[in-house]
């Protein structure tokens, strides 16, 4: 069987505001590579600070990968407000949908579909071997509506393993962020939303989501500092182990 490999890339956002060569170096060593890679994760703050430039470096640099290796790509809470440097005061992603619009997404490899006719929420399936992939990329602090459609598309695909592919989800220490934790999405201006635009944190998005469906084996997400990383496995409801990954 072959074992799929994948490349993560998170939180690029200051490779695009001020060291965009080593934003390239990956970016090349992915395409030297490219025979050995599956797919490629990236999990939000693509940029910054929101800005046409930053996202022009951003699109320029990401597209290199297009039809070339298959690229899943999130929104993190610096990519979407209402203003340069407006951090998620706003469920705003008018610039990531500018630039990396639905109608370019669907001509790439993968990409299967999405929750409201943009990239911020979106699902992509894949084959490595025998294995089937199906990638649900999340926007940061998934609404409940975003949840209940992601339930959905997990139970369409029940013969198929599922990664998780978020933004905010992991906190350092190891657990997934809760009321106790900083850098939560409920803490951002997004958070005020109630009823189905209501923000979930990572515990909210396990309990909603990720623990009640036997396929999802993989989460992967960045976003929170202190050390950066974090790793959880926890069992779901029907018996399986749930990986859970942070990477800053």
């Amino acid at each position: 069987m072959h074992s799929a490999k994948l490349v993560l890339l998170p939180d690029t956002q200051t490779y695009a505001g001020k060291f965009l060569q080593i934003l390239d170096s990956k970016l090349i060593w992915i395409l030297n590579n490219k025979q050995q890679v599956s797919f490629v994760l990236q999990q939000g703050d693509l940029t910054q600070n929101n800005n046409h430039r930053e996202w022009s470096i951003v699109k320029n640099a990401f597209t290199k990968l297009n039809n070339k290796v298959p690229c899943v790509l999130a929104a993190g809470n610096p990519d979407l407000g209402s203003a340069d440097g407006k951090f998620a005061d706003t469920r705003n992603t008018a610039l990531f949908n500018t630039y990396f619009p639905i109608t370019m997404m669907q001509m790439l490899p993968g990409f299967a579909g999405a929750a409201e006719n943009n990239t911020e929420n979106a699902y992509y399936i894949f084959k490595t071997g025998k294995i089937k992939w199906l990638v649900i990329t999340l926007g940061f602090g998934p609404r409940n509506s975003i949840l209940k459609w992601a339930d959905s598309v997990v139970k369409k695909y029940p013969s198929h393993t599922v990664i998780i592919n978020t933004h905010s989800y992991m906190y350092s220490d190891s657990t997934r962020q809760g009321s106790e934790d900083t850098w939560r999405p409920q803490a951002y201006g997004v958070g005020k939303s109630k009823g189905d635009s209501a923000v979930n944190d990572g515990e909210d998005i396990w309990r909603k989501l990720i623990k009640t469906n036997s396929n999802i084996r993989f989460v992967f997400s960045d976003h929170v500092l202190k050390t950066g990383v974090g790793t959880l496995v926890r069992i779901n409801d029907s018996g399986y182990p749930v990986y859970q990954v942070l990477a800053n």
